[in-house]
């Protein structure tokens, strides 16, 4: 497979140049394709503005409405809610925006505007309607589409404003459009936040619980009336009062009759040992009147102690104390002398006060024990009632409990009647939370086709395109633009790059080689020489850049170039100009040596030699670098090898502008005979490809390559930016 039928690839070479690329690259690669890019751009304007010429006119008009806080917001579905009450609404407000976006969009408002303008206003029917194959249907479905795609609906931001907008090829019909999309949908959202059939539902479980209520009335009130209560909390807490009363009564006459108990019996047990009478007048002396004493304070301490057993154990400190002074009282009262006088007796004013204590402390005692059996009787008959009242409680609770149950469900279903009877009034004039605050308009500018914005988005997609194909079109390109892709790609070094230079400009500026230039042939490069001189170069301007070429040449060959010494200068095709650099560094070895320079022609040989002689057209370099007028010299031999040894014996320098590398087999055979050869290419023109091909060609015959000179280098960015950048 030839070189330019070798798949895209992409290389070594091609992914380091792409990493190593400077902004002057990047530039001069769009200053290298600038007039595909501005054909490309050029094109996209031409299509912007043919398109935007052909559009057709669109009008549109505006209108917004306010979204309030109403019923609709805050209030609960009756049919939905056990409570019926008003909530406050916690959940965000774009909830409820974009639920009226979603009712604003829906199929039911846009049809029903479709119908009420008629499917032909927004979708005209085409042939396939006209011929029946389409039916109605699909016309109204296709209109429904069309009017969706037209309407732009947007809730505006941090507000409760919800923004319409509608375009149409006519701005009354845009304004009367977007009225009646506004229309209905006030009507659809009036429906949809309505229950239907909720009032009547509502009219009817009213009065059903309403007679419910009144026979759970009735059988609490008889429930009362059988247990004689008209408050059961209000009975127990009398009744329990009552009880509690009782019973710390019971509890203190209890006490008060075991108190008068102990102290009856002790009132029996003083009696035994106090006698009836005593000694009253003692005729034999004094009366002992301390052994009256000590038996007075040992009959108070007696009955201290019966007092104290009434009240404590016999165990207890205050009985065992008294218990102590009785018996020391006795002690001292039996040291006591019994028989110092006589004495008269009489009645004991002990016995009897005890006595009398007796009797009255045995009645307070019967009277306890009747009180206690009383309050015992009338505390069995307070619990009896308590217990009754207990019984009716359960019932009553029981009828109370659906009485209050059965009056919370008639008030809610009450409210939800109201609410519902509200929004049946509010639906019928057609009110809501939904307000027109700005109506349709009547647009008078179009606002579709944007020429402006259509003219810089396309020349924004022109000039992103027209970089595109510049990128795209040198990355497709293999032809070797400077001396980094002949090293990349040739691994051969760059021995001078000669500018371009205008042909219509004049080639003066720089030192010329002096002399007539003979006309080339008709063919010029393209075909071989016939008999006339062909390398004649005059007015041919020498670029500065020659010298370097020269001072390359003699880096080359370590600084001295030997002499004689055959140069070939060769190309891979005819047309890449290397006898004009063939001509220029004749002159320029000319200016630097002080021997003869030959400018030998050697375009003219066959592809292989023929049996006879060579002859070749010759030029002689002036001492000045020019090329003599004239035809020149005729060089003959009997082989092109002769020749050249026999020219070395007469010139210093021979340089040969050989036939071209591929296309012929005589260049690279000429070549390979030569001491030196230099491969011209044509910037921009020559693919790597084929100057790789060359190369190998010339290593095949043994050719002594030194570098390339790269022939016609352009530079596309301005010098001003250039030094910029």
């Amino acid at each position: 497979m030839s070189a330019a039928m070798e798949p895209l690839t992409i290389d070594v070479p091609t992914i380091r140049r792409l990493q190593d690329s400077s902004l002057r690259d990047l530039f001069g690669v769009l200053f290298r394709h600038k007039r595909r890019s501005g054909l490309f751009l050029a094109v996209i304007l031409a299509l912007t503005a043919l398109v935007t010429a052909l559009m057709p006119r669109a009008y549109e008009s505006d209108a917004k409405l306010l979204m309030r806080v109403g019923r609709e917001s805050v209030a609960v579905d009756p049919t939905a809610s056990s409570s019926g009450q008003v909530l406050s609404v916690r959940q965000s407000r774009d909830s409820e925006v974009n639920s009226e976006l979603e009712i604003l969009t829906s199929q039911d408002v846009i049809g029903a505007v479709v119908d009420a303008f008629g499917p032909e206003k927004f979708a005209p029917p085409g042939l396939l309607e006209r011929l029946g194959i389409l039916g109605s249907g699909d016309i109204r479905q296709r209109a429904i589409l069309n009017l969706s795609t037209n309407l732009s609906i947007e809730a505006l931001k941090d507000s409760n404003i919800i923004s319409l907008s509608y375009s149409a090829g006519r701005p009354d019909l845009a304004r009367d459009v977007l009225k009646k999309i506004i229309e209905v949908y006030r009507t659809q959202h009036i429906a949809a936040h309505r229950t239907v059939g909720a009032y009547q539902f509502f009219a009817q479980e009213t009065a059903r619980l309403g007679s419910e209520l009144a026979g759970a009335e009735d059988k609490l009130r008889d429930a009362k009336n059988r247990a004689h209560v008209g408050s059961i909390d209000e009975q127990r807490r009398i009744l329990m009062g009552r009880i509690g009363a009782m019973q710390q009564d019971q509890e203190q006459t209890r006490s008060a009759l075991s108190s008068s108990k102990a102290r009856v019996a002790s009132m029996q047990a003083m009696l035994k040992t106090l006698p009836e009478t005593i000694t009253t007048e003692q005729t034999s002396g004094m009366p002992n009147a301390a052994a009256d004493g000590m038996r007075q304070k040992i009959y108070e301490l007696q009955l201290k102690e019966q007092d104290l057993l009434s009240r404590y154990r016999e165990s207890s400190e205050p009985v065992q104390e008294v218990r102590r002074q009785i018996a020391e009282a006795q002690s001292l009262l039996a040291r006591q002398d019994q028989n110092r006088t006589q004495v008269t007796e009489g009645l004991s004013a002990s016995h009897q006060r005890v006595n009398g204590d007796l009797l009255t402390e045995t009645a307070a005692l019967s009277g306890l024990r009747a009180k206690s059996e009383a309050l015992e009787s009338e505390l069995r008959k307070a619990r009896m009632e308590l217990s009754a009242l207990n019984d009716s409680e359960v019932k009553i609770a029981q009828i109370d409990r659906q009485v209050q149950a059965q009056k919370q469900t008639l008030q809610k279903y009450s409210a939800n009647l109201e609410q519902t009877r509200i929004d049946q009034a509010l639906e019928t004039e057609k009110i809501s939370n939904i307000s027109v605050v700005e109506q349709a308009t009547l647009p008078s500018l179009p606002v579709s086709p944007r020429v402006l914005l259509n003219l810089v988005l396309g020349t924004f997609v022109g000039l992103l395109g027209g970089v595109a194909v510049a990128f795209g079109s040198d990355f497709v390109d293999h032809s070797i633009r400077k001396p980094s892709d002949v090293e990349e790609r040739l691994q051969l070094p760059t021995l001078a790059a000669i500018p371009y230079q205008d042909p219509r400009r004049t080639l003066s500026r720089t030192p010329a080689l002096r002399g007539e230039r003979p006309r080339l042939p008709a063919g010029g490069e393209t075909g071989h020489a016939t008999g006339s001189p062909v390398m004649a170069m005059r007015g041919v301007s020498i670029d500065p850049s020659f010298g370097a070429l020269r001072d390359r040449l003699t880096f080359s060959a370590n600084g001295h170039m030997r002499t004689p010494c055959v140069v070939a200068v060769t190309s891979c095709r005819f047309d890449e100009d290397k006898s004009r650099v063939a001509a220029s560094l004749a002159a320029v070895l000319k200016q630097t040596s002080q021997g003869r320079v030959l400018l030998l022609d050697a375009r003219g040989l066959q592809q292989r030699e023929q049996p006879g002689r060579v002859a070749l057209p010759g030029f002689e370099v002036g001492t000045d670098g020019s090329l003599p007028g004239g035809a020149g010299r005729s060089c003959e031999s009997t082989s092109a090898s002769e020749l050249l040894a026999s020219l070395k014996q007469d010139y210093s320098y021979i340089v040969l502008d050989a036939p071209p590398v591929l296309g012929t087999t005589a260049g690279a055979r000429i070549c390979g005979q030569a001491d030196a050869v230099i491969l011209v290419l044509e910037a921009e023109a020559t693919r790597w490809e084929v100057a790789r091909e060359a190369k190998d060609l010339l290593q095949q015959a043994r050719a002594r390559l030194l570098g390339v000179v790269l022939n016609n280098r352009r530079y596309h960015i301005p010098h001003w930016l250039y030094e910029r950048l």
